[in-house]
């Protein structure tokens, strides 16, 4: 071993660390076995050094590092990939940095323009050409991969995104953002210019279906972030996050990222579909069909495109036109089962019950365990009145794996349809178990509870909906209800009241205050009430009984008289019936009493014995002259 003139030891690593042109490659990963030994082997003749931080990986990916000679350090995921990338480049002791991924390579005839940058100007950062390779052509702007360019690993397509990947390695220079992690801002404050290379980093994730995005939006999404701070730019990285954030429910941020995307690629019928999608989630029906107007004009003849399309239209109560576009998605994927089902449910609304039943088959012969399909074919067959048959299907769907909460809500909403109340409670208890905590779960079994007039058990049901909701209108108005038959007048106020807060535009909840203050004996509150719901222009049948009823205790019958007809116009309400009838006997019309009292007891059972006992008074009196 040789020594210095000082009597040191001469360390030859040091040595080359030291030199201007010295470099640390720089990469993190977690489950990366599969692509973490090409990526070093590209560049291990290049580096000084190369450093891995693994963030938690459960497969080989730090064996396959050692042995391409990293060194491995672990550090904990803590959701923020400036963190970890900052971790690796403190470990680096070169006086340059090149930044790698686990899924990335670069060319071996690129090393010698990288030594050249690294031994030039010291001050400049360098911008490299991430050069994303695709199993296809997925409608963004692509680039087509020359067939012999060995580097393309057989894609069919690319698209490109610049990116700083070289650098000094000064603490100052360091990532910002947890989810698009740069350095611009550092290089900016240090000084540094950021210059182009003309240097490509060969990505490959996309070719076997690498979530690198998907990681990203979904930890975005659990952060809470909703603004943009878009990098890399590329439309399609923009589609992926945007993608992700809609499945996440984060619909502001899928918004934004793809109006940015938009503004750089607006003929990509994806991102417009996408766009759709959207806002069709947002509630804004009008706006998706726009959407996807634009979509069809540059994808042509589209089955996804025609289906959302049509699934906007229903939203829109346009059944009629919503079908033409299921049917043309339809010839295009005979045997998609979403596309038939949707079929289905438009035919459904339009009235067409035989094309319903035929579109449903297809469908459950596409998909038997579609959840979806069953409880349409359940909802059909109870309008074509064979309840037994719905009843079946209902029972079969018990077994279906993976029912989504709109099923489950179906499917009790059918059994309460059908009055088996006992199955609807049953089902209403698998649903929670599956789904707890649900408000409007909690909602809808309290309903129930209600309909089997066990009241205990459904307040207790709107309480704890309440709980996880307390804005929750529909459950303060049915506790109020609740409260109301108890005669807990002064309870089913508050309840109203606090539920009219939260939904002023309620004209049931109007309703149903100027009902107890009626009780109460405050007939100018609640004159005041029915008023008010009554100019909301929201018309039912339930609001005119009600005001019916006030008008009644007034002894203002020719005003009662006149609601009570509007109401069994707007509802064959037996209640309502019985009103009108008892209206039209305190003004001596025996003869309209009598049409109704018939009426009445041609369409209720349990009603048919009071209406039989008031035409039999109603004979009396007029074989007595009506004294």
């Amino acid at each position: 071993m040789t020594g210095g003139s000082n009597g040191k030891l001469v360390d030859i690593k040091s040595i080359s660390r030291e030199r201007c042109g010295s470099i640390s490659v720089c990469m993190i990963a977690r489950d990366e076995e599969a692509h973490i030994g090409a990526a070093l082997d590209s560049v291990k003749d290049l580096a000084d050094e190369m450093i891995v931080v693994d963030t938690g990986s459960a497969d080989l990916t730090v064996p396959e590092a050692r042995r391409r000679g990293a060194r491995v350090h672990a550090a904990p995921w803590t959701n923020d990939f400036s963190e970890a990338r900052n971790f690796a480049l403190s470990k680096a002791s070169c006086r340059w940095i090149l930044v790698l991924d686990a899924d990335e390579c670069l060319s071996s005839a690129d090393h010698g323009r990288i030594r050249e940058l690294v031994r030039g100007d010291g001050r400049a950062a360098y911008r490299f050409e991430q050069r994303t390779y695709l199993g296809a052509d997925d409608g963004f702007v692509c680039a087509k991969v020359d067939a012999d360019d060995e580097m393309s690993r057989g894609a069919a397509a690319c698209f490109t995104d610049l990116q700083v990947r070289l650098f000094r390695n000064e603490r100052f220079i360091r990532y910002a953002c947890e989810i698009h992690e740069n350095l611009e801002e550092s290089l900016l404050l240090a000084g540094h210019p950021v210059r182009e290379s003309g240097i490509v980093v060969h990505h490959y994730g996309r070719l076997d279906g690498g979530d690198r995005v998907a990681r990203k939006a979904a930890l975005w999404c659990a952060l809470g972030r909703e603004g943009l701070d878009a990098y890399p730019a590329h439309p399609r990285y923009l589609f992926e996050l945007a993608v992700r954030f809609l499945d996440c429910g984060v619909l502001d941020a899928a918004v934004r990222h793809l109006d940015t995307a938009l503004a750089a690629e607006p003929s990509s019928f994806r991102l417009w579909n996408a766009a759709g999608l959207v806002h069709l989630r947002k509630g804004d029906p009008g706006r998706a069909a726009l959407c996807f107007k634009k979509a069809l004009r540059d994808c042509g003849r589209n089955a996804e495109v025609f289906n959302n399309m049509g699934a906007a239209l229903m939203e829109s109560r346009e059944s009629a036109e919503a079908l033409l576009w299921f049917e043309r998605a339809a010839v295009l994927e005979e045997d998609n089962s979403a596309i038939l089902r949707n079929a289905a449910s438009a035919c459904l609304l339009a009235g067409d019950g035989e094309r319903a039943l035929d579109y449903i088959e297809r469908s459950l012969a596409a998909d038997p365990f579609a959840a979806h399909s069953h409880a349409i074919l359940a909802d059909i067959l109870l309008r074509r009145r064979d309840a037994d048959g719905a009843a079946r299907v209902l029972e079969r769907m018990r077994f279906l794996p993976d029912i989504p909460f709109k099923v489950h809500l179906k499917a009790i909403q059918l059994h309460v349809r059908m009055h088996r109340l006992e199955e609807a409670d049953a089902a209403a208890a698998r649903a929670l178990e599956a789904f707890p905590g649900r408000d409007d779960l909690l909602y809808l079994c309290g309903k129930i509870a209600e309909l089997r007039g066990d009241d205990e058990r459904a307040a207790s049901l709107y309480r704890r909906a309440l709980g996880a909701r307390p804005d929750h209108a529909e459950a303060l108005s049915s506790l109020g209800c609740i409260f109301d038959r108890q005669e807990r007048f002064t309870e089913a106020l508050a309840a109203f009241r606090e539920a009219l807060r939260h939904a002023p535009s309620s004209t049931q909840i109007e309703v149903n205050l100027g009902i107890v203050f009626d009780k109460l004996g405050h007939a100018e509150e609640a004159g005041r009430c029915f008023a008010r719901a009554m100019e909301s222009g929201e018309r039912s049948g339930f609001a005119y009984n009600a005001l019916g009823c006030h008008h009644a205790r007034s002894n203002r019958f020719d005003e009662a008289f006149s609601c009570f007809a509007k109401a069994v116009e707007l509802d064959e309400n037996p209640l309502y019936y019985q009103n009108l009838g008892l209206a039209c006997e305190r003004m001596r019309l025996y003869e309209k009493a009598a049409e109704v009292y018939e009426k009445l007891a041609s369409i209720d059972r349990q009603a048919a014995s009071f209406a039989r006992e008031r035409l039999a008074w109603l004979r009396a009196a007029a074989g007595t002259g009506g004294r």
